[in-house]
């Protein structure tokens, strides 16, 4: 049974004469990663704290500090973690742009630290894709898990499946269809979305948790992130959709359907 080495504290100092113009917050989290408390566990833990500090002291967070003990060669996975952790669009954002973020990795063995600083950065406003027919076309790899199929295997295709590719087109094709559902009680909405962090590209599916106009506020997790990224997209650039109806029945899901027929073929 997994049991967390973290621990977190907070410190208050005052704003002001007397503190007469309130408090500024610091959270401070301490976790030892080793083989019973692996990285990957504990940020999940670590995650928790912070969104809770974050929605309790709101504009009032002024400063984080996470202090990991860890074997040296873990330093860059462990920062690497962290900036996911920053990445979330949670908060308002001139706290968290105002917030000061210390790393400090301390040697398991020799106990010498080093520290780092690590800073909350905004992301681009989503638009809807440029069109450019001179620009070569992105190669999309996605993934489909059918619980039909031996060991319920993930399914990887290229865009450059001229199945695939129809779906996609189809899908985008109907996009009236898919908002036109959206203004209807509905059991569930998922969509299919690039996911992109540093070198990594992925496509996931998603669910929608908001909607203003053509714009989707969805909610997915990464297999190697910490808890849900949540992101918004432009209409124009989901690649698929899919509206669970509370008759039980489905629309859309084009990909989905192309991917798992092709798996079936002999």
């Amino acid at each position: 049974m997994f049991t967390s080495s973290v621990k977190a504290q907070e410190a208050s100092t005052p704003k002001g004469p007397l503190g007469l113009f309130g408090k500024t917050h610091a959270l401070a989290i301490t976790v030892v990663i080793d083989d019973l408390h692996p990285l990957e566990k504990e940020m999940r833990i670590i995650n928790e704290h912070y969104i809770n500090w974050l929605k309790r002291r709101g504009k009032d967070c002024d400063e984080l500090i996470l202090a990991f003990t860890a074997s040296p060669n873990s330093v860059d996975t462990i920062l690497d973690q962290c900036r996911r952790l920053l990445m979330q669009d949670v908060g308002d954002e001139k706290t968290l742009a105002a917030m000061e973020i210390t790393v400090l990795v301390v040697d398991a063995e020799t106990e010498e630290h080093k520290e780092y600083k690590l800073k909350w950065e905004p992301k681009a406003p989503p638009t809807a894709p440029a069109s450019d027919k001179n620009r070569p076309a992105e190669v999309i790899i996605l993934g489909v898990r059918d619980p039909s199929l031996p060991g319920k295997e993930v399914l990887l295709f290229s865009d450059h499946d001229a199945e695939l590719a129809a779906a996609v087109q189809e899908a985008q094709r109907r996009i009236s269809e898919f908002k036109a559902l959206l203004d209807c009680p509905q059991a569930g909405v998922t969509v299919r979305v690039r996911w992109e962090c540093g070198d990594t590209h992925d496509i996931y599916e998603a669910n929608l948790v908001g909607r203003n106009g053509d714009l989707l506020e969805v909610e997915f997790t990464p297999d190697y992130a910490p808890g849900p990224i949540g992101k918004t997209y432009h209409m124009g650039e989901i690649l698929d959709w899919t509206v669970h109806h509370t008759n039980g029945q489905t629309s859309g899901g084009f990909t989905t359907r192309a991917m798992l027929q092709k798996a079936r073929k002999p």
